[in-house]
């Protein structure tokens, strides 16, 4: 059972400049150093830190170019890399220029004619209530009675000229390309010279139809139709083209594409690296299980040019919250990491409660929602997502439902629970043992935050933080009031005896008396009193700490009575759901009724109080539990990987 983080070490290598790019890229299939960025100040060297910010966004850059065009050709997926790809990114960007000068081409056209053929289909339904008439244009336009003005207009200008027309002047628009609309305008004859003042002023330009003013309505539709076809075929040919491009360098552009990518992730590492004018300085972190299979890979593939220094956390003059953190559970616990990273990562040499975090919701969870038929349906649900769930952490997700699943079936068997009936064997019912249904999760608690404590402890004194780990509210003093305060309230409830002045002294007095004058004791026993509070300050920073004490510990421990509220809630939703069903039933088709109200009652229950006693489990967990040991101010362990 881990409960701490995997161990790390400090590694160093120095190694010659030419040797960078092959040892970064072997360090990146690898995938397990987690890379620190060289502190020259601190080497004593004259290292410097080379900044690659210009080639990195020249590399971004050519990678945008290199997906505008594997898109269009159909190159959606990334295939697997090509190993030992190093050619030079001068000879990859030659590349992509000359693939870009095959594909761009058919792409441009293509976005050309699928324009015309929009602005071909928007003419068609404007004329197609023309089309059965086969007068031609011409004949319209020299109407004795109608004036006709046909040309463009700019948008903005449009709605000044819209805005001053007289009701005698009709306008219709159409969009076209560069911010300018189509316009016809038509007027009577007696309004002309007014209308074509109008368009003067508002910077209308006329177009010449004189090829269309000789064909009729239908004549121009059956023109554009075939146009329209004419398009569609050109663009099945473009779409062909660009398939056979794919297909003849599909493998060539992929690998672009990687030779890209593997270039940015060696520039992004690189700018960790310390440089000589010969010779480069780096540093990471490594999981001790790796090291010497890192250090062999290492020492063989560049034939001994390489110098390696391997340290002990502790020995690498860093802080332990600047070691990298790895989560070391047992495949079926290790699903449960995603609760304790939803507070934070826990400081490398702390204890990591993931083991402890996953019993003790499951716990809480079938407590608070024990029913066999309902948990069985979060079973299902988990399952899903188990198996179809895109993503580790979805997945990781769907086993968690499905563990909280089989806990709450559990409780259900405990309950005696089936979908709210409670027809089955039971050892409690939640309805008639509401003393005992509120005391066990209290006694849950009272476990639950002493552990706490006791971790607390433990990491106070594995920090060598001797005085924080004895004399504090969750230290030695504080676990012995607790337990104090605790044994005596159980012995006087249960047993009914007395307590003693002298248990009371030992227990509740004296290490509240301690806690009182603990910022003083600090101040005493402190280098210099560093770090902590003499005199008046101290004493009242003492009774703020007392105060908070007695409170939190009352407060945390009554908190786990949520528990068995849950439980009690639960069995009144589902008699509440049974009672609705009692009352439908004796409606017109009183039996669908009550089916319905079972099925979507049921439903309601597992979606939303489900969903509820999840988060409050997770409260507990955060508030009670972690709150008395738990940080979550490490940093996570996130290796240098290559795609």
């Amino acid at each position: 059972m881990a409960l701490t983080p995997a161990k790390m070490k400090r590694v160093d290598m120095v190694i010659l400049e030419r040797d960078v790019e092959m040892v970064t890229t072997l360090l990146g299939r690898l995938g397990v150093l987690h890379l620190v960025k060289i502190k020259t100040e601190e080497t004593g060297s004259r290292l410097v830190l080379v900044n690659r910010t210009d080639e990195l966004n020249a590399c971004r850059a050519l990678q945008n170019r290199l997906n505008a065009v594997r898109d269009p050709i159909g190159l959606h997926e990334v295939v697997p890399a090509v190993e030992g790809d190093h050619r030079p990114m001068a000879a990859v960007e030659e590349e992509v220029a000359g693939i870009e000068a095959v594909v761009n081409p058919l792409i441009e056209k293509r976005s050309k004619i699928e324009l015309e053929s929009e602005q071909i289909q928007d003419e068609l339904l404007r004329l197609e209530a023309l089309g059965v008439f086969q007068v031609p244009m011409e004949r319209v336009l020299e109407s004795p009675f109608l004036h006709f003005a046909i040309g463009t207009i700019k948008t903005s200008d449009l709605q000044r000229l819209s805005e001053e027309a007289r009701e005698n002047i009709l306008l219709v628009a159409q969009s076209a390309p560069e911010d300018r609309q189509k316009l016809v305008a038509v007027t009577s004859k007696k309004g002309r010279f007014a209308l074509e003042s109008l368009l003067r002023k508002h910077g209308f330009e006329r177009v010449e139809i004189e090829e269309l003013s000789r064909k009729t309505p239908a004549e121009i539709v059956q023109g554009l139709m075939k146009r329209l076809d004419e398009i569609r075929a050109e663009q099945k040919r473009i779409h062909d083209m660009l398939h056979q491009v794919a297909a003849k360098d599909g493998g060539r552009i992929e690998a672009l594409y990687h030779r890209i990518d593997l270039e940015i992730a060696l520039l992004e590492a690189s700018m960790n690296f310390g440089h000589t004018s010969a010779t480069c300085l780096i540093g990471g972190w490594l999981p001790a299980d790796y090291v010497s299979v890192v250090s062999e890979r290492l020492l063989k593939e560049t034939e001994g040019r390489i110098a390696i220094d391997i340290r002990e956390a502790e020995a690498a003059n860093t802080p332990m919250e600047e070691v990298p953190v790895l989560m070391k559970n047992h495949p079926l616990i290790r699903p449960f990491e995603l609760l304790v990273q939803g507070f934070g990562w826990p400081r490398y040499k702390e204890i990591e409660p993931t083991v402890i975090v996953a019993l003790s919701f499951l716990l809480m969870y079938g407590l608070m929602f024990g029913d066999v038929g309902q948990g069985m349906v979060l079973v299902l649900v988990g399952l899903g997502l188990r198996r179809w769930g895109k993503g580790r952490e979805v997945r990781d997700i769907g086993f968690i439902v499905m563990a909280a699943g089989i806990a709450a079936t559990l409780g259900g068997f405990l309950y005696g629970s089936f979908f709210g009936l409670e027809k089955l064997p039971a050892l409690l019912r939640p309805m008639e043992d509401i003393p005992t249904i509120l005391a066990a999760p209290i006694a849950l608690g009272v476990i639950l935050i002493s552990l706490g404590v006791v971790l607390n402890i433990i990491n106070r004194f594995r920090a060598g933080d001797y005085l924080h780990g004895f004399i504090d509210r969750f230290g030695v003093v504080g676990i012995v009031f607790y337990w104090g305060a605790v044994g005596l309230g159980v012995r006087f409830a249960v047993l009914g005896r007395a307590t003693k002045t002298w248990e009371i002294v030992l227990f509740i007095v004296v290490p509240l008396l301690i806690l009182f004058f603990r910022e003083l004791i600090f101040h005493w026993l402190s280098p210099k009193g560093e770090s902590s509070e003499g005199g008046i300050a101290g004493l009242m920073h003492g009774g703020i700490d007392v105060m908070e004490t007695l409170s939190s510990y009352l407060a945390n421990t009554v908190s786990f009575a949520r528990v068995g509220a849950f439980a009690l809630a639960h069995a009144g939703l589902c008699v509440a759901v049974f009672s609705l069903e009692e009352i439908v039933r004796e409606l017109p088709a009183g039996p669908i009724w009550a089916v319905l109200v079972l099925v979507f009652g049921n439903a309601l229950i597992i979606g939303l109080e489900g969903l509820i006693v999840f988060i409050q489990c997770l409260r507990l967990e955060y508030y009670e539990f972690f709150g008395k040991f738990y940080g979550g101010s490490g940093k996570r362990y996130s290796p240098f990987r290559i795609r």
